[in-house]
């Protein structure tokens, strides 16, 4: 990280920004509280214009904060939007009862529906009517309960917000029997709430679609997930971030010693890139994210200004973000050639995989990747044929990368090696990375690289070695930031990592069978050559860190024979730019045996 100037510690020390809203997703408190809140209210009275909708996003997007500026505009009025661009423009000039209910965090079939009857109790207590509240205490039964307030509800105009409606079923994709039980529970709550009378406006809020839930048959309700009136509705454009972060940007550009557009570019590739709407349009960056990286110098932090800032993993380390695909990867096999392809291009996804209804058999990856936020819309590939449009989906930036690695790649790898031989070794490489121990790093790469099923090494290349040292890389508490195939002007390396404000270049090569010790050595020292001659360090991405506290290189050479590393360099790019001798280390690798579960 570049030198902090004397007056900006003078200016860190004299000013604090304002707060960032962070795990508060309660309109009035965040009003109350005075922190930052970047205005998406424009669009509100517009989904007045339906009298119900669905509305999806992945986790950590905004959808429990929408809830909750819509039950406050419906239940109190505009009092509390003064200054937003929603206060001039609702329509509404009355107030109603508003049923606001979470599903979010309700998924044990044992108890399923006693929760969503007590929540139903309880939002009828929120809503203003306590007596209706006070008749239902007790009740454990949907249709029963619905029943005891069905005359007295019915004389009001009612508006209904269901949050998180699908969480008991995607947190349950592991598990048939509590998947259909679930079900069943919420068949009976939607096929009553879509026969309610009396209704001012409903919104339901998920991330995924299924079916048998009485929810997405007919036509009442609207779905405007791909609607490109709504594709901002929520999540911060490049023109919000910039606007209302100016003064978080100036900050956080100053500290990591960058360029204004320099910061910005680096931003965008880590949070950027998410897209839902139909003409794929319009770009978006996750909240949260943004929130939580920028929440990292502002007030009520405890870090001081010498403190580097981390471009960390935020939605995934978020509570829920992962779970509707680490509970259908429990229960599924994946195989590598899917990640490679997820995460080395672009997969064509009709309309109809991104947003109709599934049921528990036909879930498949794609679909749960696509509406989860693992991938996202990335262009148009055809017009609408009998499936709708065809779009090329991929993974939206390096963060949600970073994520989907560390979520199937550890579930896949998992399922091989057994979960307690998978954490050691995971542990092992950490440690290792940390250390820059390349004997354990090998060790522990090819306990990993033995374990890749038999029928997928007939067509493994290099690039697939490659791809799988990357993953096994990033899925490391250690690893903060992985590149493939980095360009500069005289060259191309295989992967650079960077960890604890480190840098370790990585050339891989590949020994072709019968080949001898001293083919090997070859191979390593042409690796060697074209790192030092290559410059591989001095590419752009690498060069906005200029201050590295080391600069390394590792060269390993991979015996096809073997299916493993079997020789291993370690070279100081510090001491090769002073024109002294690089080598810092180098061995032969016991190459470990090849079970008959990973060759079966």
């Amino acid at each position: 990280m570049a030198e902090i100037s004397s007056f900006t510690k003078q200016v860190f020390a004299a000013t604090r920004l304002p707060s960032i809203t962070l795990g508060n997703s309660d309109f009035p408190d965040i009003r109350r509280d005075g922190t930052l809140f970047v205005d998406k209210t424009a669009k509100l009275p517009w989904l007045l214009d339906y009298k119900k909708v669905f509305f999806a996003r992945p986790r950590r997007f905004g959808k429990t904060t929408l809830a909750s500026m819509l039950f406050e505009l419906f239940m109190h009025g505009t009092e509390n939007f003064k200054g937003l661009a929603v206060y001039d423009t609702w329509p509404e000039k009355q107030c109603y009862p508003v049923i606001s209910i979470s599903l979010y965090d309700l998924s044990d079939p044992e108890t399923f529906e006693a929760q969503l009857c007590k929540s139903f109790g309880e939002a009828l207590g929120e809503a203003g009517l306590p007596e209706l509240e006070e008749r239902v205490q007790g009740i454990t039964d949907i249709d029963a309960l619905f029943s005891k307030v069905r005359v007295e509800l019915s004389s009001h105009r009612t508006v209904w917000l269901i949050d998180e409606w699908d969480f008991p079923l995607s947190a349950n994709l592991n598990n048939r029997p509590a998947f259909d039980a679930n079900t069943t529970v919420l068949r009976k709550f939607f096929a009553k709430l879509r026969r309610w009378r009396n209704v001012r406006f409903m919104l339901v809020t998920g991330i995924m679609r299924y079916q048998n839930t009485s929810l997405f048959s007919g036509q009442d309700i609207n779905d405007i997930i791909m609607e490109p009136d709504f594709a901002d509705l929520l999540g911060y454009t490049q023109t919000e971030l910039e606007t209302n972060f100016a003064p978080y940007i100036a900050r956080a550009a100053e500290l990591l010693g960058m360029s204004r557009e320099d910061f910005l570019e680096k931003l965008k590739l880590q949070y950027d890139g998410f897209c839902f709407d139909a003409e794929a349009s319009v770009s978006l960056y996750c909240p949260w994210s943004i929130n939580k990286f920028f929440q990292q110098f502002v007030r009520g932090t405890k870090r001081s200004p010498n403190q580097v800032l981390t471009f960390a993993p935020f939605w995934m380390n978020s509570a829920g973000a992962s779970k509707p695909l680490r509970s259908f990867l429990q229960a599924h096999r994946v195989e590598l050639e899917f990640l490679e392809q997820a995460l080395s291009s672009e997969l064509k996804v009709a309309t109809s995989d991104l947003n109709d209804p599934v049921s528990f058999e036909k879930i498949d990856l794609p679909a749960i990747m696509v509406q989860s936020g693992y991938l996202t819309i990335k262009r148009i590939a055809s017009e609408a044929d009998e499936s709708g449009v065809v779009y090329y989906c991929g993974i939206p930036n390096l963060e949600i990368k970073k994520a989907f690695v560390r979520v199937a790649y550890k579930a896949s790898m998992a399922a091989k090696m057994g979960q307690r031989k998978f954490d050691q070794v995971m542990a092992e490489l950490s440690s290792a990375v940390s250390a820059l121990d390349l004997v354990t790093m090998t060790n522990a790469l090819n306990e990993l690289l033995v374990c890749i099923y038999y029928d997928a090494w007939a067509a493994f290349i290099e690039s697939h070695y490659r791809s799988f040292i990357s993953w096994s890389l990033l899925a490391t508490d250690s690893v903060d930031i992985v590149r493939e195939e980095t360009y500069n002007s005289q060259g191309r390396s295989d992967i650079e990592i960077e960890y604890d404000g480190k840098l370790l270049v990585i050339e891989l090569k590949r020994l072709e069978v019968g080949a001898s010790k001293k083919a090997c050595l070859a191979l390593a020292q042409e690796a060697q050559d074209q790192i030092l001659g290559g410059k591989y360090s001095q590419n752009s991405a690498a060069l906005q860190r200029p201050l590295y506290k080391e600069r390394n290189a590792a060269v390993w050479v991979i015996s096809d024979k073997e299916r493993q590393i079997v020789y291993w360099r370690l070279l100081s790019l510090d001491k090769a730019k002073l024109k002294q001798d690089p080598l810092l280390g180098e061995g032969w690798v016991v190459p470990l045996p090849l079970e008959e579960s990973a060759a079966s």
